[in-house]
């Protein structure tokens, strides 16, 4: 269930993100804007992830 809802906020951050974009008349591919979201909150929780097992290990 957390990853679908993950997966749902990547996509919502991208609409916003794009249509802001949009509105500064910056235009972005939306694939790329979604890319840029689901690396940096999975990516993010990859990183928590494995400090998390480091601190546990020491």
């Amino acid at each position: 269930m957390m990853f679908i809802r993950l997966w749902l906020v990547a996509m919502i951050l991208t609409v916003v993100s794009w249509l802001l974009l949009k509105l500064i008349r910056k235009s972005v591919h939306i694939g790329l804007i979604f890319l840029f979201w689901v690396l940096a909150i999975f990516g993010s929780m990859g990183l928590l992830y494995v400090v998390s097992v480091w601190f546990a290990s020491s």
